[in-house]
């Protein structure tokens, strides 16, 4: 098959992968989750027909076959981040043209030049002198660590809750993350939850080391069961799908793969659904990943378009002068769109830099996480990108849920890349051909 075909079928998939979002959220998550601000009330000015034409224009760029992590950092940012963005605000908002188009020129520039920058190289590698068994043991050790803290500090929960009950779980944590007394404890437990533990059950896989595997898998569900986030459950769920998406045989059509098995699962979700009379799949799968994302980043330009923002003020530049409001970012969005100024309502990376900045800011913290990834690359150059590549697809997934300065610090990117540096490299990394789909296979160097 010629690049043109490959490049055609990627862009069809794209296609396929919005529309099957519109009508999993006007046919399934409108109805069931109105209530909660998940409305579908699109303009008849034509602007919904441009929207998803806008929603897969990177597909005509993005890489199609991968060798860096930050290439599989922006395909899952793409898929989780960038589509929502563009697409549910044409849904909720029902303004059209008049009121969405600026944001939607936004993020199409923002991300435009996030792809152009993950093509900058640094130059810069560094080599540890350790051994693949003895990095595992410290990554074993590290996440033994991490556990042992938040066991010390939120106590211990072997039952695991069901998806519908989380929110008394996670009540029940946020109670005790207000009255623990163990410094740094909330840092502890996300560092293991979004980084230590996924990293250990990958290079557990990796080595057939099913012990150390074991000891991820089960740390990680530890964290699910005291907390009740759905995002543990999640990030166990997804590494299998990205570890095959990122085999030697697949990196080459990475990019199809991923948004065809994003169709996949927003269909399948709701044929399970229909089978088995529930809306569980859809609302783990299509409503938490896709429309949730899109539609906070809807009610936070819906706000501070009209409202004052933050300039960090809320955040690490409290120093410099009171914040306009008495609420966090979050708190303030839940306050206002879903009536619970207790509601987290955490926002993706676009979302916030508007809270804070409005569109320069979208822009300014796009930069910064170009640089990010610019440094991410150097960290995974030469190492598995099984590993490094699954580690970058978890923390897009991240950023399509929280602030780039929350997923560096609080959810542990920026460990992450430490980590990674501190990998072995890989001694045979397995090149990457540009070949044809779906008969691809790998003869030169990935890093």
């Amino acid at each position: 098959m010629s690049r043109v075909i490959v490049r055609t079928l990627v862009i069809a998939a794209a296609l396929a992968y919005v529309l099957s979002i519109q009508w999993s959220y006007s046919a399934i998550i409108a109805p069931a989750f109105s209530y909660n601000g998940s409305v579908y009330r699109p303009a008849g000015d034509g602007s919904l027909v441009f929207a998803f034409a806008v929603s897969i224009l990177p597909a005509i760029w993005l890489p199609i076959k991968v060798s860096r992590p930050s290439q599989v950092t922006l395909w899952v940012l793409f898929i989780l981040g960038y589509v929502p963005s563009i697409l549910i605000p044409y849904f909720v908002l029902g303004t059209g043209f008049q009121g969405v188009l600026p944001l939607t020129l936004a993020i199409v520039g923002s991300f435009s030049l996030l792809s152009i920058m993950v093509w900058i190289r640094s130059g810069v590698t560094y080599s540890p002198a350790i051994t693949m068994a003895t990095y595992e043991n410290l990554i074993l050790g590290l996440a033994i660590l991490l556990g042992g803290y938040t066991i010390l500090a939120f106590g211990i929960n072997l039952n695991l809750p069901a998806l519908a009950n989380v929110y008394d779980v996670r009540s029940t944590f946020d109670q005790a993350v207000i009255n623990t007394n163990v410094p740094f404890a909330a840092y502890a437990l996300d560092w293991s939850m979004y980084v230590v533990n996924p990293l250990l059950m990958l290079v557990g896989l990796r080595s057939n080391r099913l012990g150390i595997f074991a000891t991820g898998l089960a740390i990680e569900l530890l964290v699910y069961g005291t907390t009740g986030y759905k995002s543990a459950l999640l990030s166990v769920l997804l590494l299998a799908p990205l570890l095959v998406l990122l085999t030697r045989r697949l990196r080459p059509v990475f990019g199809a793969s991923l948004v065809t098995g994003s169709v996949i699962m927003v269909l399948g979700s709701a044929l399970w659904d229909q089978a088995n009379d529930t809306i569980l799949a859809t609302s783990l799968f299509v409503r938490r990943l896709i429309s949730v994302p899109g539609q906070l980043m809807a009610d936070y330009f819906d706000f501070f378009s009209q409202h004052r923002t933050y300039g960090l003020s809320a955040s690490f530049l409290a120093f410099l002068g009171p914040a306009p409001y008495d609420l966090a970012p979050p708190y303030l969005i839940g306050a206002v769109y879903f009536k619970a100024p207790a509601e987290d309502a955490n926002a993706n990376i676009w979302a916030d830099a508007f809270a804070n900045f409005g569109f320069a800011g979208i822009f300014a913290f796009t930069i910064i996480l170009g640089l990010v990834l610019i440094v991410l690359d150097s960290a995974g150059s030469g190492r598995d990108l099984r590993i490094t590549g699954a580690m970058g697809g978890l923390m897009a997934i991240a950023l399509s849920n929280s602030a780039l300065q929350t997923t560096i610090v609080t959810h542990g990117l920026g460990l992450a890349i430490v980590l990674i540096f501190l990998m072995p490299r890989d001694p045979d990394p397995a090149p990457v051909q540009d070949v044809s789909w779906p008969n691809a296979v790998i003869s030169d160097d990935s890093s």
